[in-house]
């Protein structure tokens, strides 16, 4: 019985022991994740690992289009956290007080910041019949900004065109 367990033993080492050699030194591809990271890295620079995780995942879990909210947060904030803007929108997404409170997160934590701003564009996105156009629009005046005017600013016109890409954008 003894050698039984001696030899039981020995194999299972051995085993391990294969298996961590196989994990360590065996060419392995790299993650597909890391690879997006490289292509967004070099759209975004000013973007790090951390930041591009959770805009993606925001994006992913309220389902939105990756893309659009990736150029959304670098027009809104060119990735930058302690981006305020001189109406008081707060850090990546540039969200306001009243907008990050009835959404019920806090705008200066990261992870909220991001994950507000994606409910907040799903909002406009369903609210403007998934017109992206219609919907980086309302992002950017306010969803109720065409109740009180005619028409949106060429500013905010030219931000939703850079957004969805119809305006080039340099890289910066």
């Amino acid at each position: 019985m003894k050698n039984f367990i001696i030899n039981f033993l020995l194999v299972a080492l051995c085993a391990f022991m294969a298996t961590v050699f196989v994990y360590c030194y065996a060419d392995k591809p790299k993650p597909q994740s890391l690879n997006d990271y490289q292509i967004k890295k070099q759209m975004y620079p000013a973007m790090d690992f951390t930041e591009y995780c959770m805009a993606k995942q925001s994006a992913s879990v309220n389902g939105i289009n990756e893309a659009d909210y990736f150029q959304m947060i670098q027009e809104e904030s060119g990735f930058r956290q302690n981006a305020l803007s001189s109406a008081g929108a707060i850090s990546y997404s540039q969200l306001m007080i009243r907008t990050a409170a009835g959404l019920g997160i806090c705008p200066w934590d990261a992870y909220s910041n991001f994950t507000g701003g994606a409910l907040h564009y799903k909002f406009c996105l369903k609210k403007a019949n998934g017109n992206n156009f219609e919907a980086f629009c309302m992002y950017n005046a306010g969803h109720n900004y065409l109740k009180r005017h005619p028409a949106y600013p060429r500013s905010t016109q030219m931000y939703a065109a850079r957004c969805t890409g119809m305006i080039a954008v340099a890289i910066r």
